[in-house]
């Protein structure tokens, strides 16, 4: 499901959960208000927040199949802010936005929506680094898939037709601090997720040993 793009019906692609019970094809915020309990590390909270899963690629044997990679999330709020030192305010009540682009394959280093998807190798043995699409080589001990949302808001919509509008990123060349466009002046917490996959537990094949339900195994789609 995915009760902001797909209200009331199907998602286009399978999407991992975390949050509030009351989660449902459609977004209803105060209905939302009254879950009694979250999968969230923080027990208040009751928020919603969902990103593609990710699966295994097994080309052996002759054949193509598929299996689901386990994976768990953290969700962090983040107080930052740019050289203005506005005032960080909380997310507005009912808001909904969007980060990432499920049709993107490709890398623009200029561009901050691009630079707010990352990703760790996570190898405690030989080192953790960071990449900007699928790592081509084996991750010991999970992927991190990492995502920083636009912080600053018009201060009037809670959500937009493209469900991205009514919010922006920094203009200082960072997505995850620096001053707020005059468009979009509010200052709210930053957003920011990193959903683990379990791709230790599986072969590595090379490239296009994993794909996002999105159908994007480059890891450029990822997406929340």
């Amino acid at each position: 499901m995915d009760p902001i793009v797909s209200p009331g019906g199907v998602s286009s692609h399978m999407h991992n959960i975390a949050g509030g019970n009351r989660f449902a094809a459609t977004y209803d915020y105060d209905d939302l208000r009254k879950s009694t309990c979250t999968s969230n590390l923080v027990n208040i909270d009751h928020s919603n927040y969902w990103a593609p899963g990710l699966h295994y690629v097994n080309k052996t044997g002759g054949s193509t199949t598929f299996a689901y990679i386990p994976s768990y999330y953290t969700i962090y709020y983040l107080d930052r802010n740019g050289s203005k030192k506005e005032k960080v305010h909380a997310w507005p009540g009912p808001l909904k936005m969007l980060a990432g682009n499920p049709n993107r394959r490709t890398y623009n280093a200029s561009n901050v929506a691009d630079m707010a998807v990352s990703y760790v190798c996570l190898d405690y043995k030989n080192g953790s680094p960071q990449t900007t699409e699928f790592p081509k080589k084996n991750c010991a001990n999970g992927l991190r898939a990492q995502l920083v949302f636009p912080s600053c808001w018009d201060g009037k919509n809670y959500d937009s037709a493209d469900h991205m509008s009514h919010m922006a990123y920094p203009i200082d060349g960072h997505p995850d601090s620096g001053n707020c466009p005059s468009t979009h002046p509010v200052r709210l917490v930053t957003l920011f997720y990193e959903q683990v996959f379990d791709v230790g537990s599986f072969p590595y094949n090379g490239p296009g040993s994993w794909v996002l339900s999105n159908g994007d195994d480059t890891g450029y789609g990822f997406h929340g």
